[in-house]
């Protein structure tokens, strides 16, 4: 829902997307659900510029296939500028922060099966916080043919993503201790939109359609380095000289898949302009042909001018 007090404007967007991630040799498949809303503000600084504060929040929360998964609630604040440096063109800047708060569930299993074997399972329990810095930005142009609109649209996307180090709790003896990870993504898009415009009695229909190619420029696979947080052995419980630093045993080195480096965004939407600035919209997004994940999604909203 939008609405406008002059040089003023305020937006309360909210929807959901469905994620399926394939199951590969590094990573295990999962579906996860995503809702989300952002609530935001923008002024108009002139004809041409827009400045605006938002903030949005979402929570993933997944179930792996073999067993175990995931939350993680997300709150994002973000700065964007609109700018039309002439007819039919824009170009759009958002800087942003996202905290998330995770949990993990992980089923451990350690040991042999069979008749004289031995099966050490239970599920661990990870929480921690991560950090991510974004920049996005998006830029395009509008060419009206009589009632239709068509146009290119190109965009950068940059992500930093940091997470310190945790451990794992519970009591299964299986419980791991993870150092600190870092991941940084720069991807490209380019693409074309369309809509175009049909009047009613009571109104204006607008439908829209857009498809993206995205290219992944930095993103790659990682080592994750880990160890038994029982292997950890602390002087002042065994006995040893207090001066000494606590020994850590030999850990593991877990692979993380390898990311796609090239897939498609497919949107599509409508809008009703009624009387009285009233419209009413909906979308469905769509990530298609990326080798790890798909996913379906959209948002639903009311805009009203004042």
């Amino acid at each position: 829902m939008v609405a406008n007090w002059g040089n003023f404007s305020t937006f309360l967007t909210a929807g959901a997307t469905a994620l399926h991630h394939r199951n590969n040799e590094f990573e295990q498949g999962y579906n996860a659900t995503i809702p989300s809303v952002t609530l935001g503000g923008g002024y108009h600084i002139s004809n041409n510029l827009e400045a605006g504060l938002a903030f949005n929040y979402s929570n993933s929360k997944a179930d792996n296939n073999t067993g175990g998964g995931f939350n993680v609630n997300s709150y994002s604040p973000l700065m964007y500028i609109n700018y039309q440096p002439f007819d039919n063109a824009f170009a759009s800047l958002a800087l942003g922060y996202t905290r998330q708060n995770q949990t993990n569930n992980r089923l451990a299993v350690a040991g042999r099966s069979g008749f004289t074997g031995h099966v050490t399972s239970g599920v661990t329990t990870g929480n921690f916080n991560a950090n991510q810095y974004n920049l996005n930005f998006l830029s395009g142009y509008d060419h009206p043919i009589e009632n239709i609109t068509i146009g290119p649209r190109l965009g950068v996307d940059v992500r930093q993503w940091e997470m310190n180090r945790y451990n794992e709790s519970n009591n299964t003896g299986l419980e791991l201790s993870y150092n600190s990870q870092y991941q940084t993504s720069i991807q490209s898009t380019l693409g074309l939109a369309a809509s175009s415009a049909h009047s009613f009695k009571y109104g204006v229909l607008v439908p829209q359609l857009s498809a993206s190619w995205v290219h992944e420029y930095a993103n790659d696979a990682r080592t994750i380095h880990s160890h038994f947080v029982q292997a950890t052995v602390n002087p002042q419980y065994c006995g040893c000289d207090k001066s000494l630093p606590a020994k850590v045993a030999a850990g593991f080195f877990f692979q993380t898949e390898n990311p796609a480096q090239n897939w498609a965004v497919i949107n599509l939407g409508a809008s009703f302009v009624m009387q009285r600035g009233v419209q009413v919209f909906a979308n469905l997004l769509t990530v298609q042909g990326n080798r790890n994940f798909e996913s379906y999604g959209g948002n639903l909203g009311v805009r009203v001018g004042w």
